[in-house]
């Protein structure tokens, strides 16, 4: 069998496109898992971008969310989505469609943020854009 790994950006654009595939189902849980996974990757592409690696683990990603100053503006709501999916994936918490559509908003606030850090960042290129 063949592998490939893709980037970060594709990885990201993949977890919003499963979440589309499931957005009218009750697996609440999971819709939040994919928007989560969604916003996680595409903080993994502006830190590459800034020449960091690729975290290998939730704790140093959070850190990096953490310390990150052009990340402030979203550090809460990343740490809201973070929270929600831990929840979903071991804890079995029951969500509803309204909590979605909340963090729904939560992700798009963070992705949009993010976009606007990479068209920021590469300057004069076009930038991706998850939306």
């Amino acid at each position: 069998m063949s592998e490939t790994k893709l980037d970060s950006f594709k990885v990201a654009l993949r977890n919003k496109k499963f979440y589309r595939s499931i957005q009218h189902s009750r697996f609440y849980e999971w819709q939040i898992v994919a928007l989560f996974y969604s916003a996680l990757h595409m903080i993994d592409h502006y830190a590459e971008g800034l020449n960091q690696k690729r975290y290998a683990d939730h704790y140093r990603r959070n850190m990096f969310v953490n310390r990150t100053r052009s990340l402030r503006p979203v550090r809460a709501q990343y740490k809201q989505l973070y929270s929600s999916s831990r929840r979903a994936r071991y804890e079995g918490e029951v969500f509803d469609a309204k909590t979605v559509g909340d963090l729904v908003k939560t992700h798009s606030n963070i992705i949009s943020h993010v976009c606007k850090l990479l068209r920021d960042q590469s300057v004069g290129s076009n930038a991706p854009s998850l939306h």
